[in-house]
C-alpha cells in the first residue's frame, strides 16, 4: 500500500464516523423541526424557547472542547462511542419532558455528545486518509450534518403531525444508540494516537490490514497552547476560530429559526420543515462539490469564494423576503444559501486538519468548533431579536456572519494549497 493509496478498509472507516455524524446532524437539528409543534403545544412564545436553544448550544461548545481532549488524550474510538451515547440517551429523554426547565437541561446534556462527536471523527477520518485525500474526506464526514437534517426533514414533514415533537424526539433517540453498539465492534483506534502512547506499540501487520495512513508521526504530547507557540500557530488558530464562530452563527440562524421564520411569513407546518430540508440539500451537494475542488486548488480560494456569496444571496433574501406566493423562488433561493454556507463549514474542518498537527489535533478541531459554537450560541439569542425585525432583520444578520467569515479566512496563513501545488507546511 502506497502512502497515497485510499484503500476500502480506510473508506469503511469513514462511512463508520459519516454514520453517527448523520445522526448528530439529525439530532442538532430535531430541535428546530419540532420548534413550531412545541411552541403550539405548550402555548409558550419564540423567546421562551431562545434559552433553551442557547443551553444546548452551550452543551455543544462544551462537549466539542471536552470532547477533543478526549480524544486526544483516550483515544478516538473511546470519545466517539461516548458522545455518541450521551447525545443518544438525551435525545430520547427530552421526549418525556414536561417543562422547558427539564428540556432545557435534557438538551443540554445532548449538546455536550453532539459537540463531542464532531471534532474526533473529524480526527479520525483524517488519521486513516492518505494526504492527498484528506480534504475530500473530512468534508464528506462533516457535510453529513447537513444530510442528517434532509434524514430529520424527511421524517418531520410528514411524521410531526402525526407522532409530534415527542415522537419525533424519539426516533432521533433510538438511532445513535444502535449506531454507538455498532462501533462497539467495529471501529478501530487511530494509529496516530497509538503511536503517541508511551505504554502501546503499534502492529505494523494489524494496522495494514486496517489500512491506517502511516504517514505522520507524534512523538511526545506537549501541552496545547505551548504547541501553537512553539510552532507559531497562534495567529492561525485565533483567525480560525473567528472564522468557525461566524460561520456557525448562520448555520444555526437557519437551524434554529428558519422553520419560525417561515411560519411567521404565513407559510404551512409542513412547508417550514421543507425549507429546512431545501437549505440541507445545498449544503451536501456543496460539501462533495467543494471537498473534490478543494482537494485540487486548496482551501482558501473554495472558502473567500462560498462565504463572499453567501453574504452576497442573504443581502439579496433581505432585499426580496419570502412570501407564501413565491415559494418556489423561496425553495430555490435557500438551496443555493446552503451550497454557501453549507461549503465552508466542511472546508473549515479540513482546514482544521491541516493547521493542528497530529498531536493536538482533536484537541485543536475542538477548539476550533468550540469557539464556533459560541457564534452558534450568539444565533439562539440573536435568532429572537432580529425575528422581531422580520425577515429583513434575519437575513442582514447572515450576511454580516458571512462577510466577518470571509475576512477571518483572509487572514489564516496556513492554508492547504491542494495537490496541484507542494504544501508549504505539509502534516
Amino acid at each position: 500500500m502506497t502512502a497515497n493509496e485510499w484503500t476500502i478498509r480506510q473508506k469503511s472507516i469513514l462511512a463508520l464516523c459519516a454514520l453517527a455524524i448523520v445522526l448528530d446532524g439529525f439530532d442538532t437539528q430535531v430541535i428546530g423541526f419540532a420548534a413550531p409543534a412545541l411552541l403550539a403545544d405548550w402555548n409558550i412564545t419564540k423567546a421562551d424557547l431562545a434559552p433553551i436553544l442557547g443551553i444546548g448550544l452551550l452543551g455543544m461548545a462544551l462537549g466539542a472542547a471536552a470532547g477533543g481532549f478526549v480524544g486526544d488524550r483516550f483515544g478516538r474510538r473511546v470519545g466517539m462511542i461516548a458522545s455518541t451515547l450521551v447525545f443518544g440517551l438525551a435525545t430520547c429523554a427530552m421526549a418525556g419532558a414536561e417543562s422547558l426547565w427539564t428540556l432545557g437541561i435534557l438538551r443540554f446534556v445532548a449538546g455536550l455528545g453532539l459537540g463531542g462527536a464532531l471534532p474526533i471523527a473529524a480526527a479520525l477520518v483524517a488519521e486513516f486518509t492518505p494526504p492527498n485525500r484528506k480534504s475530500l474526506a473530512v468534508s464528506i464526514s462533516i457535510i453529513c450534518i447537513p444530510i442528517g437534517g434532509i434524514v430529520g426533514g424527511l421524517f418531520a414533514a410528514p411524521l410531526l403531525p402525526i407522532i409530534g415533537w415527542r415522537g419525533l424526539f424519539i426516533i432521533a433517540g433510538v438511532l445513535p444508540l444502535a449506531v454507538a453498539v455498532v462501533h462497539l465492534f467495529t471501529l478501530p483506534e487511530s494509529p496516530s494516537f497509538l503511536e503517541s502512547r508511551e505504554d502501546q506499540r503499534v502492529n505494523p501487520r494489524k494496522e495494514a490490514k486496517l489500512g491506517a495512513a502511516l504517514t505522520e508521526q507524534e512523538g511526545t504530547r506537549p501541552g496545547f497552547f505551548r504547541s501553537l507557540s512553539s510552532q507559531h500557530l497562534l495567529g492561525d488558530t485565533f483567525a480560525l476560530w473567528a472564522a468557525f464562530c461566524a460561520s456557525l452563527m448562520s448555520g444555526y440562524l437557519y437551524f434554529n429559526w428558519l422553520p419560525v421564520l417561515l411560519a411567521d411569513a404565513g407559510f404551512e407546518l409542513s412547508a417550514t420543515s421543507v425549507g429546512l430540508l431545501v437549505y440541507n440539500i445545498g449544503c451536501v451537494v456543496a460539501g462533495v462539490a467543494v471537498g473534490a475542488i478543494a482537494t485540487q486548488v486548496g482551501t482558501r480560494g473554495p472558502l473567500l469564494l462560498l462565504a463572499a456569496f453567501g453574504a452576497v444571496g442573504a443581502l439579496a433574501l433581505m432585499l426580496f423576503p419570502p412570501t407564501p406566493s413565491q415559494s418556489e423562488l423561496l425553495m430555490i433561493a435557500l438551496a443555493v444559501q446552503g451550497f454557501c454556507l453549507g461549503g465552508v463549514q466542511p472546508l473549515l474542518y479540513a482546514l482544521a486538519v491541516h493547521v493542528f498537527p497530529p498531536q493536538i489535533r482533536a484537541t485543536g478541531i475542538g477548539s476550533a468548533a468550540s469557539v464556533g459554537r459560541i457564534g452558534a450560541i450568539l444565533s439562539s439569542a440573536l435568532g429572537a431579536i432580529v425575528l422581531a425585525w422580520g425577515a429583513q432583520g434575519f437575513f442582514l444578520s447572515i450576511a454580516i456572519a458571512q462577510a466577518a467569515c470571509a475576512a477571518c479566512i483572509l487572514l489564516v496563513r496556513r492554508h492547504d494549497t491542494g495537490s496541484v501545488r507542494t504544501a508549504p507546511n505539509p502534516v
